[in-house]
């Protein structure tokens, strides 16, 4: 809702605040999609999981996006600690912050998540888990 809410009110021009709450939401909507897909996404020949109608792609991507939704939303949240870090501590404008963080703090983040997710694809580690292999981690 808050994703949403944003992207309506054309909220990207307010400062990185709004942009750091809207990325912390969208990574929340993309693991949340990845949470109730899980029980759906194994394979089918998988017996500890019941309701499995997937194949091994259906279980790769629902891996996938658990794995890069959720790692995107812990490093938004530490760099949105960091904002008010620079704000609070530091007495930084949220344009200085803008200039001097904010671009490098997003590629950092999406091209560290985009690597590791696609290693564990390429790697072939996203699989049910151990853990009854209910869920494609």
């Amino acid at each position: 809702a808050v994703a949403v809410s944003i992207w309506r009110a054309g909220g990207f021009s307010h400062g990185p605040y709004t942009r750091l709450i809207f990325s912390i939401s969208a990574a929340d909507i993309l693991q949340s999609f990845a949470f109730i897909a899980g029980p759906f996404a194994p394979p089918a020949s998988v017996p500890e999981a019941f309701w499995s109608i997937g194949n091994q792609a259906t279980c790769s991507a629902s891996g996938f996006a658990l794995q890069f939704g959720g790692s995107i939303f812990a490093m938004n949240s530490a760099f949105l600690c960091f904002y008010y870090l620079c704000k609070i501590k530091y007495k930084m404008t949220a344009e200085r912050f803008s200039a001097k963080f904010e671009r490098k703090g997003y590629a950092f983040i999406i091209t560290t998540n985009l690597i590791m997710a696609l290693a564990g694809l390429g790697l072939g580690s996203i699989n049910t888990s151990g853990l009854g292999r209910r869920y494609c981690t």
